[in-house]
Formats: structure tokens, sequence, C-alpha cells
């Protein structure tokens, strides 16, 4: 009777693992995967909220940052001194015109935000021509841009509007006047009747004058210096 053949364990064979070997390294594997994707799931679970918390430090950072960079705030005047003329009778609304700073802005800590000669752009946004007889002339301006330190900006200002004189008064005297004038002429021509008709024409005559000479546009002359107002916070990087 032949010997049983033992099964080598040289380490060039090595050992055949049975069932059970294979049951526990299978065990094992499992296991080992489920601890690394649970691991894995951790920062998954939280990343809502870890990104929540970054946009929030953002907003403080940003809001921060608002309050205390230099800025322009809604009610401080901008004064400017005009490079061009302009004039309610040749301008039309969305024409632009140019100035430059004409008083320096600081700062609560005495730092010059705008300094005096930095440009500034605007556009009429409204025109109102002046009527023979009625109607007032008018410009509506508004700025647009500034430009500090050689960069350009956005800015939004209340409207500086200018109103050129009413016509009422300055018709009234002159048809009324020519009304009198008429009348005392008449009356040296022709008694009460030459009178009247003398009104008549004396009044025709003066509201003739008052269309003649009836148009007042605004004119603005280049160099004239004027206020604004900024409307909205305007950051100064």
């Amino acid at each position: 009777m032949e010997p049983p053949v033992e099964e080598s364990t040289h380490p060039a064979h090595g050992t055949q693992p049975g069932k059970g070997e294979f049951a526990r390294v299978s065990t094992k594997a499992a296991t080992t995967t489920g601890m690394i994707t649970n691991r894995m799931k951790l920062p998954l679970t939280n990343w809502n909220g870890m990104l929540r918390g970054v946009v929030c430090c953002a907003m403080m950072s940003g809001l921060i940052f608002a309050e205390n960079a230099p800025s322009l705030f809604p009610g401080d005047t901008l004064t400017i001194r005009l490079n061009q003329e302009l004039n309610s009778g040749k301008n039309q609304a969305g024409n632009r015109f140019q100035g430059v700073v004409e008083t320096a802005l600081t700062g609560n800590n005495g730092q010059v935000l705008v300094p005096k000669g930095s440009l500034v752009d605007g556009y009429l946004r409204e025109v109102a021509t002046s009527g023979r007889v009625a109607g007032r002339a008018e410009l509506q301006m508004y700025l647009d841009a500034l430009t500090v330190n050689g960069k350009r900006y956005s800015i939004t200002t209340q409207p500086e509007v200018r109103t050129g004189p009413g016509h009422a008064k300055r018709n009234a005297v002159m048809t009324g006047g020519g009304a009198v004038a008429g009348t005392v002429i008449g009356a040296i021509a022709g008694g009460g009747k030459g009178a009247a008709i003398g009104a008549a024409t004396g009044a025709a005559a003066g509201a003739g004058g008052a269309v003649a000479t009836g148009k007042k546009e605004v004119l603005i002359p280049a160099e004239t210096v004027i206020t604004f107002k900024v409307r909205d916070q305007l950051i100064l990087n």
C-alpha cells in the first residue's frame, strides 16, 4: 500500500486554500471595502453644509469690505466744471457731455477719494425747447461715469435740472402795454370809439411782439460749475 501523498508546502507552489479559507478572505475584503466606502461618504454627507458655510463667509467678507472700502455714498455731492456749452435750443436728449471735478472729495479719515480734475462723463436725458408764447425750456442732466486715478467707474446721480424763464409775465406786460398805448392813441384820434379800436389794435401789436421775442432757451456756458448728488453707493477699488 502506497503512503499518502503529502500536500506540498513549498513556497514555489504554496498551499491551496479550502472553501472555508475563501469565505474568510471574501468576508474580510467586503468589510474593508465597506469601511473605505463609509469614509468616502462622510465628506459627501457634509458637503452641502460646508458649501453653505463658505458662501456665508464670502458674503460677510463682501459686506465688511463694502462697508470699509473707500466709497461715495448716496447723498454725497460731486461738483464739476463743464467742458462744453449746453443749449436747449441746440442739444437733444441722449447728447453726452464731459467735465472735470472742481472740488476734491475726501473720506472721513481725510483720505482723498476723488481728486480735483478727475474726468466725469454725463448725458442729457430730457431736453425741452422753449415755445414762442408758452412752454419753458429745460435741460435734465445726469452723470454716468467717473474716472479716478486712471480707472473708470460707472456712477449714478440724481438729475440736475435747469429750466428757462416763463413767458406769462413778459407776454402780459407786452400785450397789456400795447393795449394801453393803443387806447391813448385811439382816444386822441377819435374819442371813445377810437379808444376802443386803438386798444384792440394795440393789444394785437403787443401779442405780435411777444411771439416775435418769446423764445427763452436754457444756455449753460462752458466752464459752468454744476453740483450733482450721488444716488447709489460707488465703491472705489
